[in-house]
């Protein structure tokens, strides 16, 4: 491996640009965002190359310029890494993970559109889950009580193990129960514990003061715990899920149309506000079907919008044109999603053609 000029200055840093590990290159007033593994595998020519290209222009510009020259060497990195570890003066740059067999939602930020199921109907996840396009499923006390099934560690485990073997389920959520934060707290780590979690279980909890409490508590203790804070009906509660750090926050869509709320624009309000990785919402300023929208940029947290409570397949496709890019919904939603009738008539007339022409 060929090691960089002495003038670098390398650091580690959490920045991202897609899914690859950064490590800060830095001189004087300048900063370069530069993909780890690619430093580790290109020459010191190339390097040097990219250090007196930045040095020439402003810093902003530098930013942008390395990150760009590097992207064709990462790839050629990601070939050459094989999930090996390398040295680069004296900092460990983790080289990308071995290939592995390809998921419906690759694991990280890879993936940006999130679909969960929200039920805890085991039967309707045997039928559904199996599509294969599900990212996650989502549950609550009120959803157990549907499917007539107790409020308890023990069935939160079983529908873990149970969910967690079906293509592509990277998350399950369940909700933690009590009526004090210190309630919440212990349902939640021992939701946290339950076997063979690896980072696959994200606790709920409402927006209470109670729920806001046991969240920070949580977070304390474990920094690494996924949290999806439940219950929001208003973007302004966007702030508290955010200064929580959570992962998600879960707007009730439906709900807020009951309570006589505009509850697309409240959850693209929501999006704005904390924005999630991805970030963006476009907005109709003129509130007339089919008028310009326009594109806003939001804080870019890490908390994603998860709109729940969702009516109709067409209010997925409004908020996904919006910007919005994360959603649990009903398995009547998700029929509505797969059966298309005009799609069902066009595969029938294809397989009539295909035995008429001795297909079988």
């Amino acid at each position: 491996m060929a090691l960089l000029p002495d003038t670098f200055v390398l650091s580690r840093s959490m920045g991202t640009v897609g899914s690859w590990p950064q490590l800060v290159v830095r001189w004087g007033r300048g900063t370069v965002l530069t993909p780890t593994s690619a430093i580790a595998s290109t020459s010191a020519a190339a390097a040097a190359t990219a250090t007196s290209a930045a040095r020439a222009v402003r810093p902003t510009t530098a930013v942008v310029g390395a990150v760009l020259l590097c992207a064709g060497w990462a790839r050629t990195a990601e070939r050459r890494a094989g999930g090996r570890r390398r040295q680069v003066h004296g900092a460990t740059a983790s080289a990308l993970a071995p290939r592995v067999a390809r998921r419906a939602f690759p694991l990280g930020d890879g993936a940006k559109m999130r679909l969960f199921l929200d039920t805890a109907d085991e039967a309707e996840w045997d039928r559904l889950l199996p599509l294969g396009f599900f990212y996650g499923v989502t549950t609550n006390p009120v959803l157990l009580e549907r499917a007539g099934l107790p409020c308890s560690l023990e069935t939160a485990e079983r529908l873990f193990k149970k969910a967690v073997s079906f293509p592509g389920i990277q998350e399950v959520m369940f909700q933690a129960w009590g009526a004090s934060t210190e309630k919440l707290v212990a349902s939640a780590r021992n939701l946290q514990r339950l076997p063979e979690n690896l980072g696959r279980v994200v606790v709920k909890l409402p927006l209470t003061r109670e729920g806001v409490r046991a969240a920070a508590e949580l977070r304390e203790s474990d920094p690494s715990c996924k949290l999806c804070m439940t219950t929001c009906y208003s973007a302004t509660q966007g702030f508290v899920a955010a200064g929580l750090g959570a992962d998600y926050i879960a707007p009730y869509l439906g709900r807020m149309g009951d309570l006589g709320m505009d509850g697309i624009e409240e959850c693209c309000s929501l999006q704005a506000t904390v924005g999630g990785p991805n970030g963006d919402v476009w907005r109709n300023k003129s509130a007339e079907p089919g008028g310009a929208n326009t594109l806003t940029r939001s804080l870019r947290t890490n908390t994603r919008v998860l709109v729940a409570s969702i009516r109709s397949a067409q209010q997925m496709v409004t908020l996904a044109g919006r910007g919005l890019d994360t959603f649990t919904f009903s398995p009547k939603i998700c029929d509505e999603l797969l059966d298309v009738e005009a799609t069902t008539l066009a595969a029938s007339d294809f397989e009539r053609a295909a035995r008429a022409a001795g297909g079988g």
